[in-house]
């Protein structure tokens, strides 16, 4: 800009500035080299009028313009007093106004006066290669200095602002309180400003017209130059509104209480986005909105701050349904081109408490969202946000209506790939965590969260999402669930107290839990439900469960492996309507009722689990569970049956060893074509092994020691059953003993030390005993009884029994 075109700028712009109307009457020194680069007034004289006070400055500022257009620098220093503002006062460039001590009292609108803010800089016209260019003012600063309006004034029906600066550069604010406007109304705007800053001021006073609904408005607005509706300037003539967005913003130990909201924006264009910007060590008090809300932002960091009793503490969205109204599209016409990451951090808050807005809005600690927006239909996720080292809650809940969070403590929706780590989140009114909707990739860890209302940590619609390393206490309801997601991986998370589960999947195929502690729970330590398909739950310690350590249900090809139950109440383990699912190299200790339950789930594999103790079955395959494997489990203790399957088919049970059974150790009942083979029975309270009431079994190689009745019970219509190559060593009273079932076969079977007969058929018609071994049996070796007609006996090894080696007092046996 040349000198000519600077003057008539200045001199244009200078006829707006704003008189000081004052209380009180002195002197006015204007003395000041205009030839300086650095030139100081100093206002000390108060009998001007209006139009001399103005005239006084607007020669000061044309002077300096012309000595030094590029370079000048103005200091204006205010004297302490009251002073009474009826217009704006437009600021030049390269201006500091130092009102320290002082008090600016805006008057109200009235027909002979227009009034845009009580401060704005000067928006001035350059001629920049034969072409008009408008810019605002820029290098401005302002210390100190009370800015308000009359209590009166608050009713009014109309919004003002207090301070606003348009397309300005490089603007300093500071020391300043800022208090008492009407409803609807900013105390600060920043539209298209960069490189500036606002530090150490205090904001509050936010008025009510008195009708039905309080407009919210933010303290501290940051705009886009988008139109003289958004940005109400008396200049709109002067201003180039080309969408300009803020960059590069500091708002820092400032102090904002009883207000609307504190800082950020209501409004936004497509595409252009608030850079830079950072707000720290700033406190927020009695704020009935949301105190930072990041509307449109990027590259923003909120750090250090306090909040107590607000809407939200920090809201930070991209697009929502609700501000259709206020998202514009661009005024050149271009497509919007959207950042691959909005880089949003919030960190090391405090949040001691929030409040619901009207009946159900809000109640968050913070709260990241986004939507699909109305210029294009497309989504626009909220990328790259972090949450970390927050404490939020932190007024211990009394009771469910009395909670530090009225609702999250942290929520999320559409924010692919947010990390939430190292935050304490205390007495949530609802879920302290909840992620909602496409936060795909998402981490979660390192959280503390304590007394949640309901979840502690909600994944809900979000795919790939790691939940790791938090500790959970006292949920009110489950401490970890994740809902309608996939992939998802809860890994080393430690859970005590929850309400309901300490971990609940539901619709949540491919989720990994893993290495997780859970005690204490409410109910099941871990519950995966319906249509969790291709879960994986491995290494997790559950304790103290008060009904099922974990439960998967409705949810097929479920894996659980090397996790660790103890002192469930009910069942430890157990698969419902899950087939496929595979339980393996678990240890169980203590369990209510059953270690491990199978119940309407085919095809299951149950192998290498440790179970010890169990109040009834170690484990039970039950109604429907077919060819289900049980292999290489090892069974101590249990207060009833070792393995118990009933109305089962298929059903495989091999290499297992059992010890130490209050009742049978082996159990089959109803359960035809049940393979049981090689395992290791020692020590069973009544049978090794029973088949009860199914046919087609095979019983083949098993190695039993020591039962305090028969060694294997094959009873009933197991018809078909085949009892081969087993080692029967000091039955209680029979070695092998077949009673109701024909055709059964009884053959290459070792029956030492019994009792009782060593191998007895009873009532067993066509049965077919052969080259059996049986030793120093209590009764007879083998006794073909009553009823078992038509039976074979041949080829059998049988030596020191106590009465008859062999005794056959069946109808037509070959022998």
């Amino acid at each position: 800009m040349n000198k000519k075109d600077k003057k008539a700028a200045f001199m244009t712009a200078a006829i707006l500035t704003t008189a000081l109307c004052v209380n009180a009457a002195s002197s006015l020194d204007l003395k000041a080299d205009v030839t300086s680069k650095e030139v100081t007034v100093d206002v000390g004289a108060f009998g001007y009028t209006d139009a001399g006070i103005n005239k006084a400055l607007a020669t000061i500022y044309s002077d300096v313009s012309i000595s030094n257009p590029d370079e000048y620098q103005l200091t204006v220093i205010i004297p302490e007093g009251t002073y009474e503002l009826s217009h704006t006062l437009y600021v030049y460039p390269n201006t500091t106004i130092i009102a320290n001590g002082s008090t600016f009292v805006r008057q109200e609108y009235s027909s002979e006066t227009a009034y845009g803010a009580m401060i704005e800089n000067i928006q001035l016209s350059e001629n920049k290669n034969g072409d008009t260019v408008n810019n605002g003012a820029d290098n401005i600063t302002i210390i100190g200095g009370t800015w308000t309006c009359p209590v009166e004034m608050m009713s009014a029906n109309y919004g003002v602002e207090t301070f606003r600066f348009i397309h300005a550069d490089n603007v300093n604010i500071k020391d300043a309180v800022f208090s008492n406007v009407p409803e609807s109304s900013h105390l600060i705007v920043f539209a298209g400003v960069t490189n500036s800053s606002i530090e150490n001021c205090e904001f509050f006073g936010y008025g009510d017209n008195g009708d039905d609904v309080i407009k919210p408005k933010e303290a501290v607005q940051l705009d886009t130059v988008h139109s003289v509706i958004e940005v109400p300037t008396l200049q709109k003539d002067l201003v180039n509104w080309n969408d300009a967005a803020c960059d590069n913003i500091s708002i820092t130990g400032c102090n904002f209480h009883d207000f609307s909201r504190g800082i950020g924006s209501h409004t936004a264009v497509d595409g252009n986005q608030h850079k830079n910007v950072t707000i720290s060590n700033c406190s927020f008090k009695n704020i009935t909105d949301s105190a930072v809300r990041l509307f449109n932002y990027m590259d923003t960091t909120v750090s250090k701050c306090s909040f107590e009793d607000v809407g939200v503490a920090v809201l930070a969205y991209t697009y929502i349904e609700a501000t259709d109204v206020s998202y514009f599209s661009r005024n050149d016409g271009t497509d919007a081109v959207y950042p691959e990451s909005y880089n949003i951090n919030i960190t090391d808050n405090t949040i001691a408490s929030t409040h619901t807005i009207g009946s159900s809005l809000f109640g968050d600690g913070i709260r990241v969202m986004a939507d699909e927006n109305k210029i294009n239909g497309k989504l626009l996720p909220i990328t790259g946000v972090t949450i970390n080292g927050n404490t939020i809650g932190t007024v211990p809940a009394k009771a469910s209506s009395d909670r530090a969070l009225d609702r999250y403590g942290i929520f999320a929706s559409d924010a692919p790939g947010i990390l939430i780590t190292n935050n304490t989140i205390n007495y949530a009114a609802d879920n302290a965590l909840i992620l909602m909707d496409k936060c795909e990739g998402a981490s979660i860890s390192n959280n503390k969260i304590v007394d949640a209302g309901k979840f502690g940590i909600d994944i809900n619609s979000c795919d790939s999402v790691t939940v790791s390393n938090n500790t959970i206490n006292e949920s009110a309801n489950s401490a970890l669930a994740v809902l309608d997601s996939s992939k998802v991986v809860l890994e080393k998370n430690t859970i005590t107290k929850s309400g309901k589960y300490g971990i609940y999947t539901t619709n949540a195929p491919f989720t990994k839990i893993n290495s997780n502690t859970i005690s204490d729970s409410a109910d099941n330590g871990i519950m995966i439900y319906d249509g969790s398909n291709n879960t994986s739950a491995t290494s997790n310690k559950v304790t103290n469960s008060p009904k099922y350590g974990i439960s998967v249900n409705k949810s097929g090809s479920v894996t659980l492996s090397k996790n660790t139950v103890t002192s469930s109440k009910d069942t430890s383990i157990i698969v419902l309507q899950s087939p496929s699912s595979i339980i393996t190299g678990n240890t169980i200790n203590k369990a209510g009722k059953y270690a491990i339950s199978i119940n309407q789930s085919e095809k299951c594999k149950v192998t290498s689990n440790k179970i010890d103790s169990s109040k009834d079955n170690s484990i039970l395959i039950y109604d429907g569970s077919d060819s289900t494997t049980v292999a290489s489990n090892k069974i101590t203790k249990p207060n009833k049956y070792g393995i118990s399957v009933n109305l089962c088919s298929g059903v495989t049970l091999s290499k297992n060893t059992i010890t130490s059974s209050k009742d049978t150790s082996i159990m089959v009942l109803n359960s035809p074509k049940a393979k049981v083979s090689t395992n290791t029975i020692n020590s069973a309270g009544k049978y090794a092994i029973s088949i009860n009431e199914s046919e087609k079994c095979n019983v083949l190689s098993n190695k039993i020691t020591t039962t305090k009745d028969h060694g294997i019970f094959v009873y009933g219509a197991s018809d078909s059953t085949v009892v081969k190559s087993n080692n029967v060593t000091s039955a209680g009273k029979i070695g092998i003993d077949v009673n109701g079932a024909s055709s059964v076969t009884v053959t290459n079977n070792t029956v030492t030390k019994s009792k009782g007969d060593g191998i007895q058929l009873y009532s067993a018609k066509k049965g077919t005993v052969t080259s059996n071994t049986v030793k120093t049996s209590g009764g007879y070796g083998i006794w073909i009884a009553n009823g078992a007609d038509d039976s074979a006996i041949s080829k059998n090894k049988i030596s020191g029994s106590a009465k008859k080696d062999l005794m056959v007092t069946a109808n037509n046996c070959t022998y």
